[in-house]
C-alpha cells in the first residue's frame, strides 16, 4: 500500500518537476516580465474569485444568508487582488523568499519521506535524503539571497530552482523506476 502510494505521488511529481524545469529557465532568462506576469494573474484571479463571491451572496435564498460570509469574502478578495496589482513592485521583492520558504517546506517533507523509504530494501534511501539536504540549503539561498535586485535574485531563484526541480525529477524517476512492478 505504501508503495502504491508512494509511486502514485512520484508519478505527479515528475509531471510538476517538469513544469518546474521550464519555469526556472523562463525565472532565469526574463525573469522581472515573469514576476510581474505572476502577481497581475494572482491580482486578478483573485478579484474574479471575489466578484463570483458576491454574485454567489445575492443568489443566496434570503433564509440562508444569515451564516453566508460571501459578501464580505468578495469584497476582501476584490481589495486583496486590487492591492495585489497596484502593488505589484513590492512584491516582486519578496517573490524570492515565497519561493525560499517553499523549497524548504518541501525538502523537509522528501527528508522525512526518505526515512520512511528506509524500511524498503535496496531503496537507497539515502540518495532522497541527501537531496532533500540539498534542496534545504538552496532554499536557505533563496531565502536570504544576498543580492540587493529582485531581478539578479530572480534570475538566479532561476538557476537555484532549475537545480532543485532536476534533482526531483532525477528521484522522482528512480522511485517510479524502482517500484516499476
Amino acid at each position: 500500500m505504501f508503495i502504491e502510494i508512494l509511486k502514485k505521488y512520484e508519478k505527479k511529481s515528475i509531471f510538476i518537476y517538469i513544469l518546474m524545469i521550464l519555469l526556472s529557465i523562463l525565472l532565469m532568462f526574463q525573469p522581472l516580465k515573469l514576476i510581474k506576469l505572476i502577481i497581475y494573474l494572482f491580482g486578478g484571479i483573485t478579484i474574479i474569485d471575489g466578484i463570483l463571491h458576491i454574485v454567489s451572496y445575492f443568489q443566496t435564498k434570503d433564509e440562508l444568508r444569515l451564516m453566508n460570509f460571501e459578501l464580505v469574502e468578495g469584497l476582501l478578495e476584490i481589495i486583496s487582488g486590487t492591492v495585489t496589482i497596484m502593488a505589484s513592485e513590492y512584491l516582486i521583492a519578496i517573490f524570492p523568499i515565497i519561493i525560499g520558504i517553499w523549497m524548504i517546506i518541501k525538502s523537509i517533507i522528501k527528508f522525512q519521506l526518505g526515512f520512511n523509504f528506509k524500511t524498503v530494501e535496496n531503496s537507497k534511501w539515502l540518495n532522497v535524503v541527501i537531496m532533500s539536504i540539498l534542496t534545504f540549503i538552496l532554499g536557505l539561498i533563496v531565502l536570504f539571497n544576498p543580492f540587493a535586485s529582485a531581478i539578479v535574485a530572480t534570475a538566479t531563484l532561476g538557476i537555484i530552482l532549475l537545480i532543485y526541480s532536476i534533482l526531483n525529477l532525477c528521484e522522482a524517476i528512480y522511485i517510479n523506476l524502482k517500484f516499476k512492478e
